[in-house]
């Protein structure tokens, strides 16, 4: 019985992945049989695993979830692993010193052995017996069989090199970039393709087309997309009013439902939940305050996808949002987006993930107003990576794949050691309760989230929730966009944002009767202003039409 548990726990976990095995009872089997590519000619071997962890974690049971990954691989690949955890805030400056020390070091070295070299043909030449070439070279350490007091043999495994680092977490697009760069991360690409091909069958493939920096340096761990934002709009006032859902599929299409609903002046009914700021629209210039540049994203745009700048007040879609809220807040008719017991509302926005569907289609339609979005920190935010210093890229690469596909592992290094850290809840199988505080670790920092529990005390569902957010995902185009401001450009990007905040004010203090005649008149005045004509020419290599255009046509 346990053992058909397990079996379905693992079935249940991987539908929340975008595409999943067939049959996933022999899912190891398929990771073992595609990754030992060494066959026979396997030896021990000992790799390092660094990952940040939270100050909270004891050096104990930092030593139990150890041994406990460690009967797990030892068993599987012969390998052991040598885990290093961090506390979160001094992580990536001690991997980033450490890497440095290394290449330092190597160099030195390789240094070393050229001028011995040199001095030996030296000596030679000049027939003296170089002391050099008496040395011998220190034997690396094997992996040996010991016999304990119990008579038992127990299989040693070899140190970690000083100059070895293996897998680690690298955090950030910057430090990806910048690792990638560097030359201090080995290229997957080859690997993905053969040996750990069964990860493109766990990881939403939307990660590896964003990791695809010259190639793929990293795994992102899968995890659902950020939340979304529903427009709830009222079955039974729908009916009431004589409305129909197919025309009340935008914020905007709404405004006269809203209105009708507010001049009705029903008791225990908020004609809108709360302020609706204009969708998917992305500020251009300095930093993200309101400019009069800025480009407008959709629900299904995608990385590639072409979100040139233009004039703010030339959008549409932008204008009309404003002046609805600007109607419906003298109309009083706009709450603060809390509702007292028995309220409802005619029409709200609310954030969440596809569970907001579940909770709210009894009673309200659920159109998508702003789709979940992949951001930088969805993708970049950890990945697993193999540093250029590792002993064995293929061995590595067994590691991970196993940590990206198998619930046993995965469980280990995110919640500690059964029934040390953790236990199943009531002997269910699906959910578990966390036991101890001494083992903390981000779920988003250890491999594929799906392959674990989403929580203590949450059910599996929610990874079925999570499938359904990302299925409905849009991808943010500026991923990995550094932004506009050059030496060249920041006095100009200073100007449009003086002349922004200007006229934003403007815009904020015209009343609902104002707001279009004072938006003509300011677009008649900035046609004439040559900063924003600067910033829009395209043929202006310092626009900022111009700078998202080579960042747009240098995507792969």
């Amino acid at each position: 019985m346990k053992k058909f548990l397990s079996l379905l726990l693992v079935l249940l976990m991987t539908i929340g992945t975008f595409t999943s095995c067939s049959d996933p009872s022999t899912t190891d089997d398929k990771v073992d049989a595609e990754a030992d590519v060494e066959g026979a000619q396997r030896i021990s071997m000992t790799l390092s695993l660094w990952l940040p962890t939270s100050p909270n974690t004891t050096e104990e049971a930092i030593e139990q979830v150890s041994e406990a990954i460690n009967r797990l691989t030892r068993a599987r690949y012969d390998t052991a692993i040598e885990l290093h955890l961090i506390p979160e805030d001094e992580y990536w400056e001690t991997v980033e010193n450490k890497t440095i020390e290394i290449k330092e070091r190597i160099e030195a070295e390789e240094l070393a052995e050229k001028e011995r070299k040199k001095k030996e043909k030296e000596d030679k030449l000049n027939g003296v017996e170089s002391e050099s070439a008496t040395e011998t070279e220190p034997k690396e350490s094997e992996a040996e069989t010991i016999v304990n007091d119990l008579g038992i043999a127990i299989q040693q495994y070899p140190e970690v090199g000083a100059n070895q680092m293996d897998i680690i977490l690298v955090q950030g697009y910057d430090n990806y970039k910048k690792f990638v760069d560097e030359s201090y991360l080995q290229s997957l690409d080859a690997e993905l393709s053969t040996t750990s091909k069964i990860l493109k069958q766990y990881i939403y493939p939307t990660y590896f087309e964003l990791a695809n920096y010259y190639g793929v340096y990293g795994v992102p761990n899968n995890h659902p997309a950020s939340d979304a934002e529903y427009l709830l709009i009222n079955k039974e006032l729908v009916d009431e009013y004589d409305y129909h859902i197919d025309n009340l599929q935008t914020f905007v299409q709404c405004g006269g439902f809203i209105k009708d609903i507010a001049s009705q002046n029903l008791d225990g009914v908020i004609p809108l939940l709360s302020e609706v700021e204009p969708a998917n629209i992305v500020y251009c210039g300095m930093n993200d305050d309101w400019s009069l540049i800025s480009s407008q994203l959709n629900n299904t745009v995608g990385y590639k996808s072409d979100v040139t700048p233009i004039n703010t007040l030339e959008n549409a879609d932008y204008l009309n949002a404003v002046l609805l809220m600007k109607e419906l807040n003298e109309l009083g008719c706009v709450g603060d987006g809390t509702l007292e017991d028995g309220e409802k509302f005619a029409v709200g926005i609310v954030s969440g993930d596809a569970s907001v569907i579940k909770e709210y289609e009894d009673e309200y339609y659920c159109v998508l107003h702003k789709a979940p979005m992949f951001e930088e920190e969805d993708v970049f935010g950890g990945m697993f990576a193999v540093s250029t210093y590792s002993k064995s890229l293929v061995r590595a690469m067994e590691i991970i794949t196993y940590l990206n596909t198998n619930t046993e592992f995965r469980t280990v290094l995110q919640y500690g050691v059964e029934g040390v850290h953790w236990e199943y809840a009531d002997d269910n199988e699906t959910i578990i309760d966390v036991i101890s505080d001494d083992y903390q670790m981000n779920i988003l920092h250890t491999g594929n989230a799906y392959m674990t529990y989403p929580g203590e005390g949450i059910g599996l569902d929610a990874w079925s929730v999570g499938k359904d957010t990302n299925l409905s995902a849009a991808c943010n185009p500026f991923i990995g966009f550094e932004g506009y401001v050059t030496e060249e450009n920041q006095a100009d990007l200073e100007a449009l944002a003086d002349l922004s905040a200007s006229v934003k004010e403007q815009l904020d203090n015209a009343s609902a009767a104002e707001f279009l005649d004072v938006v003509a008149t300011i677009k008649e005045e900035i046609s004439k202003d040559a900063t924003i004509k600067k910033m829009l020419n395209a043929n202006d290599e310092n626009s900022i039409v111009a700078i998202y255009t080579e960042f747009h046509s240098d995507k792969r």
